[in-house]
């Protein structure tokens, strides 16, 4: 999988049990069919869905409810079956999952250091030392505004909202480099719902993967969205920009429909290709002209920046290995490893291209 940590390839989900988005029993029958117990077809969540995962990608999940966004979550994770195509892991691989369900009542007898050192102890690094456990679980739990007196009390003894940010500082203390975050600003105080979204922005490096309604918080932590339709049909929109814009095509596109008198002219029919090359998804329609005419919001000219510094270490790396091609002698070095050069060298220049083309569509932005 070189970068990718996660490849789909014409990826089809079906709604479990009674056969809309939410969660239910798996009807699978034995000749692998889906089907609720009535025999009615299943609503189709996702249907012939591609994309790869690349590192740092930031993607927001939004629909109407009910739309199967969870069910995707979790078929992603292997949790729920596909009704059809295949799903490729790579080896490092290290799942985060922040669900709504809440921390588990066995947790209760837990003390709240202990049980975040242990989590620590699950990750990339962890439980070689307990005193480096310790002090990285002392860290976290400053940073979400957890004082000492509060770290020796068991869990039971937390108020809900406290047990809501515990169970999502558990989940980010084992470090997984794919996290995703089911409706994470629900029964989150303000001032956690901040420090969540700087550490998001500022720290965490691996793919991100949020279902929201809470287009604050979608506006700042990622970078464009898959849009669930809920029509039972499946066709995923990829939408290249922020939650607001969709918010503001959506709202022009239901005056068009109701034929109201438009302050702006419809947006262009053609859809630009703005996608990621790796991705197959529908490509998102050209947004309305005060989207496209909006100048760069603060964390969108950080986000251009980060870009920039992103496309120039990858060059950096394809032309350290282009010069070890180039200069390759077969007396000293076997094919096998020109062989390895060359295929990092396509996966960089794939990984470089998907970089260039989230920094294009920010820079022709940058000149308002």
């Amino acid at each position: 999988l070189g970068s990718k940590l996660l490849d789909c390839i014409d990826v089809a989900v079906d709604a479990p049990g009674g056969g809309d988005g939410s969660e239910g029993s798996d009807g699978s029958q034995g000749d692998g069919s889906q089907s609720t117990s009535g025999g009615a077809a299943r609503k189709r969540v996702v249907d012939q869905f591609s994309y790869s995962f690349l590192r740092k990608d930031r993607i927001g999940i939004v629909g109407p409810n009910g739309a199967g966004k969870t069910t995707f979550v979790r078929a992603l994770q292997g949790e729920l079956p596909l009704a059809e195509g295949a799903i490729e892991r790579g080896d490092t691989l290290a799942w985060g999952y922040y669900e709504q369900g809440g921390l588990s009542e066995v947790m209760g007898d837990w003390r709240v250091q202990g049980l975040v050192k242990e989590a620590v102890a699950q990750g990339p690094g962890g439980g070689m030392s307990g005193e480096a456990d310790e002090k990285r679980a002392t860290a976290l739990l400053s940073r979400f505004l957890f004082p000492p007196s509060r770290w020796q009390q068991r869990v039971a003894q937390l108020s809900g909202g406290e047990r809501r940010r515990l169970q999502m500082l558990q989940v980010l203390a084992r470090q997984p480099n794919f996290l995703c975050l089911d409706e994470p600003t629900n029964d989150l105080d303000l001032d956690t719902i901040q420090v969540l979204e700087e550490f998001l922005v500022e720290e965490f490096s691996g793919v991100l993967l949020v279902v929201s309604h809470d287009r604050f918080f979608l506006d700042k932590v990622v970078d464009h969205l898959f849009v669930l339709p809920g029509d039972g049909i499946g066709e995923v929109l990829d939408w290249q920009a922020s939650f607001t814009d969709y918010l503001l095509y959506q709202e022009h596109e239901e005056r068009l429909a109701k034929d109201a008198p438009l302050p702006l002219p419809p947006p262009p029919p053609a859809a630009p290709d703005i996608a990621s090359s790796s991705s197959k998804v529908d490509n998102a329609p050209a947004p309305p002209p005060e989207v496209a005419d909006k100048p760069l919001s603060n964390f969108e000219r950080k986000q251009l920046e980060r870009l920039e510094g992103e496309m120039e270490a990858l060059a950096e790396q394809q032309a350290g290995l282009q010069a070890k091609v180039d200069g390759f002698d077969a007396t000293c070095s076997g094919y096998t490893e020109l062989q390895e050069w060359t295929e990092q060298i396509e996966s960089l220049g794939a990984e470089l291209e998907d970089v260039e083309t989230k920094w294009l569509v920010l820079a022709d932005r940058a000149e308002l």
